[in-house]
Order: structure tokens, then C-alpha cells, then sequence
């Protein structure tokens, strides 16, 4: 891969590889241990506009990020701003920022993460991927995770409420009555948010529904 930076095809196929390797503990390891991280971000710096580089490489990443000591590595390396990057590019495909948001729900269990995300307009991403997708079952579960685990930040938790994060996360519950994980998910967002009385009000205007904020 680093031999062919410039050959998306020849990347798409390596951040395949790595994405299937990822899938067990020791071989994310050995990738982070042999620069991989940074080669996978290179590829998707150097090729924004290749759906198959932009889905493979946040797979191999994903896998990457399950591992906290990795998804700190990943957010080290400069992965934020990439993530960011590749879901403003894609903003049409679902798959991306059905990936973008579950790399961004990973790294937003570090405070400082939580930080640079909301720094960097990741608040506004997760939203306007959530509110482009609506029926995407994914997109919705990782975007609300994504903003729950923001949302623990004090600052972050007064900037998704301004720029109008409850009624999406509620339109969404409301969407998805069926799916399970992504009414857990919301109902973490709503409990998150609901520690703070402007936010708890907020919460009641918006019809917060009683399950969701007793939980």
C-alpha cells in the first residue's frame, strides 16, 4: 500500500485485507504495531473521493477501534479530522457515514477526544448524517451513541442541544419504534442529556417520552 499511494484500486484492496485481519485482537496489534493506522489514514486522505477506499479503510479502522488502547492511537494519529473529512464528502452515502459515525461513538469514550470532536464540527456531521438518513438503521444507531458519549462533555452537551440535537434524536426513536438497538441508543442520548435542568426542560418541550427519560 505505501509502494502504490497512488493506485485507489491497489488501496481499496489493501484496506480489504487489513479490514478482514483487524477482525481478531492479535492482529490488530501487529497493524498498529507495523504503522498501520497511518497507512489506512494516508489512503483515504489521498483518495477522499473513492467510495470503496473510504468504506473499506473505515472498516479496517472500526475493527482497529475496538480495542481503546487503538482507537487512542487512531485519534492520535489524526484520524478525527479524516473521519470528519470522508463524511463531508460522502454526505449521500450511508455505508460512510454509517462507519463514520461508529468510529466516532469509539472515540468519543476519551474526554479529550470529546474535545477535539466538538472542536473540529463533529456535532454538526453526526446531526446532518442523522438527519439525511433517517431510515438508516446504522447511521441512527451510532449517530445517537456518537452523541451520548459527547454529550458527557458539559460543553458538548449545551452545543448539540443549540443546534437542535433533541428533536433529531427524538424524530429518529420515533422512526424506529421496531429496532431495538436504536431506541437503546437514543434513550442513552436522552439520559445523558437529561442531567442538566435547561437540557431536562428542553427534553419536556421536545416530548421526550416518559420510558426514555426515567431510564
Amino acid at each position: 500500500m505505501t509502494a502504490h499511494e497512488e493506485d485507489a484500486r491497489v488501496l481499496e484492496n489493501g484496506c480489504c485485507v487489513l479490514a478482514f485481519l483487524a477482525e481478531n485482537a492479535d492482529n490488530q496489534t501487529a497493524i498498529a504495531a507495523a504503522g498501520g493506522i497511518r497507512v489506512v489514514l494516508a489512503a483515504m486522505t489521498a483518495h477522499e473521493g473513492h467510495t470503496g477506499v473510504q468504506t473499506l479503510g473505515y472498516r479496517a479502522l472500526g475493527h482497529l477501534a475496538i480495542n481503546v488502547n487503538k482507537h487512542r492511537a487512531i485519534a492520535t494519529a489524526g484520524g478525527i479530522p479524516v473521519v470528519l473529512a470522508v463524511m463531508n464528502a460522502h454526505k449521500e452515502d450511508a455505508r460512510v457515514l454509517d462507519h463514520g459515525c461508529f468510529l466516532l461513538a469509539s472515540f468519543s469514550t476519551n474526554a479529550n477526544n470529546q474535545t477535539a470532536i466538538a472542536a473540529a464540527g463533529g456535532i454538526r456531521v453526526v446531526l446532518a448524517a442523522m438527519t439525511s438518513h433517517k431510515g438508516h438503521a446504522g447511521v441512527q444507531t451510532w449517530g445517537c451513541r456518537a452523541l451520548g458519549n459527547l454529550a458527557v462533555n458539559v460543553n458538548n452537551e449545551t452545543a448539540i442541544a443549540s443546534v437542535g440535537g433533541v428533536p433529531v434524536v427524538l424524530a429518529v426513536m420515533t422512526a424506529h419504534t421496531e429496532e431495538a438497538i436504536v431506541l437503546e441508543k437514543g434513550a442513552w442520548r436522552c439520559r445523558v442529556l437529561r442531567a442538566k435542568l435547561s437540557t431536562k426542560q428542553l427534553l419536556l418541550q421536545q416530548g421526550a417520552s416518559l420510558w426514555c427519560w426515567k431510564r
